[in-house]
C-alpha cells in the first residue's frame, strides 16, 4: 500500500447511502447496504480497504454507536482498523460527546484500545463488551475485559491462544495518528 489512506464520511447518525463491498474481501459486507447508518470509508486511491458504519443512540443525541468495522481480509493486522477507528472518533466527536461500540471479538477489543476506547464494564448481547471513547483507559478495566473473553467457552483455537499469551496482560498503547 504505497498511497496514503484517505477517509471519506458519508451520511450521519441518521443514515447514509448504501455501500456495496465485495463479499469475498469483507466480512459483514451486507451490513453496509442499508441506508439507516452513516459510513466512513478508508481508501487507498479509489479502492475501499476498510469501512465503518455508525448510528445515533435512540435515547441520547450526544452518543453515537459504531455498528460495524471491516477491513479487507488480506490487509488485516496492518493497523488499518485502529487508524479508521481513530479517524472516526476524531470526526464524530465534533458532533457528539461519546462514541460507543460493542464487540465480541478479542482481536477487535485490542484494536479498540489502540484507538482510545475503554471497556465500560457493561455487556450487551451474547458477550459483547461495551467500550466507549473518550476514556481514561485504565489497566484494570482492560484486564477485566480480557478476563471476560477468557471465560467464554466457545472461543476459537486462535482466540484461546491469543488470550493465553503472557503479553496479553499489557494494555495496548493508544496510537496517535495525524489526519
Amino acid at each position: 500500500m504505497g498511497e496514503k489512506i484517505k477517509f471519506n464520511t458519508l451520511g450521519d447518525g441518521e443514515g447514509g447511502p448504501p455501500i456495496f463491498l465485495e463479499r469475498d474481501k469483507f466480512s459483514y459486507a451486507g451490513k453496509f447496504i442499508g441506508k439507516d447508518t452513516g459510513k466512513i470509508l478508508a481508501k487507498n486511491g479509489e479502492r475501499i480497504i476498510a469501512a465503518l458504519s455508525f448510528s445515533g443512540d435512540r435515547n441520547d443525541k450526544d452518543i453515537v454507536w459504531i455498528r460495524y468495522v471491516v477491513v479487507e481480509k488480506n490487509l488485516r493486522g496492518k493497523g488499518i482498523g485502529p487508524k479508521l477507528l481513530s479517524y472516526a472518533v476524531e470526526s464524530l466527536m465534533g458532533r457528539v460527546k461519546l462514541v460507543k461500540i460493542a464487540t465480541n471479538n478479542v482481536f477487535a477489543y485490542r484494536a479498540l484500545y489502540k484507538s482510545g476506547f475503554e471497556y465500560t464494564g457493561k455487556k450487551t448481547g451474547i458477550l459483547e463488551l461495551v467500550l466507549e471513547c473518550p476514556s481514561a483507559q485504565t489497566r484494570e478495566r482492560y484486564l477485566e475485559g480480557i478476563e471476560a473473553f477468557r471465560s467464554v467457552k466457545s472461543l476459537t483455537d486462535e482466540e484461546v491462544e491469543f488470550v493465553s499469551k503472557e503479553d496479553i496482560k499489557n494494555m495496548p498503547t493508544k496510537t496517535l495518528f495525524s489526519f
